[in-house]
């Protein structure tokens, strides 16, 4: 018809979605049949971590002499106490491998582009009443080993360790701890003419200093517990809380 008409030509290829497609995919679509191109793929080791741009994860359809540059953020926040840090890349046909969060080539042929990420754990330490440690807070790259020592006050002597303490070490001082999980870790001293309370055979310690499900055990043993039958934790308590 005048308003339509038909398409006199030849047809090569058909695509039909049931969705409408983005930028992106509308461009790759595009270059892929109507200039010379190659593919990126781009990819994450040991797992896709962050975002990378302006190219993201997966295959990409890149114009032959187009010069490319890609970027990722680092550090990228993990779980509690985890984080990812970017420690370059490794790649093959144009990528050259690097260090850093950015890289830039001119694609000649079919490459890939390896983000290389690590792994770091925060080690958040603290000391009681009448004493101090010697390692402050801060970022351990997965499996380093990090040595404690808490030193008590005049008058004062050390006691054990509280928290995320390996098993059989809460009153090894100094403290020597693999740093393959976020940790928290305390000192406890007892002050001149106070009462120190034995650790030998302890198999069980729960503070009850916060509201905690399930409540941690203290001891560095590992035996954890739930509260049950509607327990409910509460402030001014004798020695915490």
């Amino acid at each position: 018809t005048a308003a339509y008409g038909y398409f006199r030509g030849i047809i090569d290829e058909v695509r039909v979605y049931n969705r409408g497609l983005t930028t992106d995919e509308l461009t790759n679509l595009y270059m892929s049949v109507s200039a010379p191109s190659a593919t990126l793929v781009i990819q994450g080791n040991p797992a896709r971590i962050g975002a990378p741009g302006p190219l993201g994860y997966g295959t990409n359809i890149v114009l032959l002499s187009a010069v490319v540059t890609n970027r990722v953020a680092s550090p990228v926040a993990g779980g509690a106490g985890t984080q990812y840090v970017c420690t370059g890349w490794t790649g093959t046909g144009d990528v050259t491998s690097g260090g850093g969060t950015s890289v830039v080539f001119t694609v000649t042929t079919n490459s890939t582009l390896t983000w290389n990420w690590r792994t770091d754990y925060f080690l958040n330490t603290g000391a009681g009443p009448s004493g101090s440690v010697d390692v402050a807070d801060g970022w351990y790259t997965n499996g380093s080993l990090v040595t404690i020592t808490a030193t008590a006050s005049n008058g004062s002597q050390f006691v054990r360790w509280m928290g995320d303490v390996p098993a059989g070490q809460i009153t090894d001082n100094p403290l020597v701890v693999t740093m393959d999980q976020a940790r928290t870790l305390t000192a406890v001293f007892v002050g001149s003419g106070g009462v120190v309370v034995p650790t030998n055979g302890l198999l069980l310690y729960c503070s009850f200093n916060a509201s905690m499900t399930p409540v941690p055990d203290d001891s560095g043993n590992g035996n954890t517990g739930t509260v049950m039958n509607g327990a409910m934790w509460v402030t001014n308590g004798v020695n915490g809380g």
